[in-house]
């Protein structure tokens, strides 16, 4: 949910060059191999390079007697992060474990290495680190950033919340820790502060991606969805293989009612990544509910395929199997999708949604737009009813039946 997050500035930075200039033995070091010294100190620090050089000066500095106690501690974090930005989590792991040791009261260190056990994918050592730091003060925007994504990815959504708004307190230039925040507000149903908060992160700046990513999602949550879909075209002419971006679009221009536009959007993202089971997943309930029974067999197919442990994917697929009329095959996935939740409603009951389903799916084909198509009776549901049924001349009740059914279907073919 997040991109990279810019390196503040350092105080150790000005700490080494104080230590370089005042010497506290620097000068008993000869000549050249003092100005070796401080030009890796120069490149370790500062960067300029790419990584390996960076990390050779790095080594170089750790191999001096000279560098050691807390300046010991303040290089190998610098490698660590260097070594994490180069996805050598491990390793980077391995530094800060080091540096630690070495200096165990500077627990500043455990925001490093909370940051790094999140991205390495341990996130119940990077929850004891980050809490660590919060708990002793030290914490910075960062730490409270990533704890909110720990929170957030927990479902933890009015936790993570509060450790965005702490990360805004701390640094409100930053501008992920607005998005941040925006998508915690999405998700407890404040879209309007969760629209003003993604603003805020895009007019600090407006070259990240997933910034109009976030806009969009917001935007489709108020049902705004024209300018989700303009939203998330900015995003793919930015970065046209982000593949979440394909993907809500073509949720966005499914609920638009443009199912061809929106198949096309999944099958590029498909294309990007053949195993995305996200995008299989989408393709497979969008024909389904546009009522293209065989591509939407084909398509369940695959997804079930990649993701097996999904029971609404055999719910999708027991739709399909029912309204080609193979009711014995439907049953079974119905009764697979059970026997992964065994809370959900019996096959009995969804049978009987099905008729639902099939009169929101039609509906929409016919112009009248329903927010819901997985079976659930809405008041729009419920409207679109009696828009159809007012047009037919028929009796209005609002009501789904098998009668109604019947007739949309006669309705459709002609």
């Amino acid at each position: 949910m997040h991109g990279p997050v810019p390196m503040p500035i350092r105080n150790i930075i000005l700490r080494f060059l104080a230590w370089a200039a005042v010497g506290t033995g620097l000068c008993l070091v000869p000549g050249p191999a003092r100005a070796g010294l401080i030009a890796d100190a120069v490149v370790c620090y500062f960067g300029g390079l790419d990584s390996d050089h960076r990390i050779a000066a790095c080594n170089g500095l750790l191999r001096q007697p000279l560098v050691s106690g807390e300046w010991r501690a303040d290089t190998l974090q610098m490698r660590a992060e260097i070594l994490a930005a180069s996805g050598r989590y491990e390793d980077a792991l391995d530094d800060l474990d080091t540096a630690l040791e070495i200096a165990p009261d500077d627990t500043s260190l455990l925001v490093h290495r909370g940051i790094a056990h999140y991205d390495a994918g341990y996130p119940y050592w990077a929850k004891l680190d980050l809490d660590g730091a919060i708990d002793a003060g030290t914490a910075n925007a960062r730490a409270f950033l990533f704890r909110g994504y720990l929170h957030f990815e927990d479902a933890e959504f009015e936790d993570a919340l509060k450790r965005f708004e702490d990360a805004v307190e701390h640094d409100g230039k930053d501008p992920h820790v607005w998005a941040a925040r925006g998508l915690a507000r999405d998700h407890l149903g404040d879209f309007e502060g969760a629209l003003s908060d993604i603003d805020r992160a895009i007019e600090i700046d407006d070259t990240v991606a997933a910034f109009f990513n976030h806009r969009g999602i917001v935007y489709s949550d108020l049902r705004e969805y024209e300018l989700a879909e303009k939203a998330f075209d900015r995003v793919i002419e930015m970065e046209p293989a982000y593949r979440m971006a394909r993907i809500s679009l073509g949720i966005t221009l499914r609920k638009l009612g443009r199912v061809r536009e929106a198949v096309a959007a999944f099958n590029i993202a498909i294309f990007l990544e053949p195993s995305d089971s996200d995008a299989h997943e989408e393709k497979c309930f969008t024909l389904a509910y546009a009522l293209l029974l065989n591509e939407a067999m084909e398509a369940c197919d695959r997804a079930i395929e990649i993701k097996p442990d999904y029971e609404e994917l055999y719910d999708t697929r027991a739709f399909v199997l029912w309204m080609r009329g193979e009711k014995d095959r439907s049953t079974d996935d119905l009764m697979a999708a059970w026997d992964l939740n065994p809370n959900r409603p019996g096959p009995e009951y969804r049978t009987e949604q099905f008729i639902t389903v099939a009169i929101q799916a039609l509906l929409n084909k016919l112009g009248h737009r329903t927010d819901n198509i997985r079976g659930l009776f809405t008041a729009e549901t419920g409207a679109a009813i009696r828009h159809y049924q007012l047009e037919q001349g028929l009796r209005v009740d609002g009501l789904p039946s098998a009668d109604l059914l019947a007739h949309l279907e006669r309705t459709i073919e002609g």
